[in-house]
């Protein structure tokens, strides 16, 4: 005597993923109640593409805004359009940003460099003024 239900009676559920990667109980039953292993196997297998051209994708993406975060400045990054509207928004609105760091970077080092001649300027015309007694 078996401690097993007749396989007529067990019903068979697969996991799946859909697009999002959630899972979900899907009842799959072939011809007398139980899937075969050829459709499992298919299913399967189709599974695996989504995932290799999920993944594909992905490393793109990585590699697009890899390149955009590490090109010279003074170049606009070219982006694919397959990235999404918001990242590319972004994207762009990072590129005017470092510009106008860089920019203001370079005034902040021309202003010191003002005053530093200032400095000398000052000390040197006040040394001519007033001499130091001998």
């Amino acid at each position: 005597m078996s401690a097993r239900a007749p396989i007529g009676v067990q019903a068979m559920k697969a996991s799946s993923r859909d697009d999002k990667g959630n899972r979900s109980m899907v009842s799959e039953q072939g011809p007398g109640g139980v899937q075969s292993r050829r459709e499992r196997k298919i299913a399967l297998q189709q599974d695996v593409d989504k995932l290799r051209k999920k993944l594909r994708h992905e490393e793109n993406v990585h590699r697009v805004l890899a390149r955009a975060f590490t090109r010279p400045l003074g170049v606009l990054p070219r982006l694919p359009p397959y990235l999404p509207s918001h990242t590319l928004k972004l994207l762009a609105e990072v590129a005017v940003l470092e510009e106008e760091v860089v920019r203001l970077e370079e005034q902040v080092v021309n202003f010191l460099q003002g005053l530093y001649q200032e400095a000398i300027y000052g000390s040197s015309s006040e040394q001519n003024r007033f001499p130091s007694p001998k």
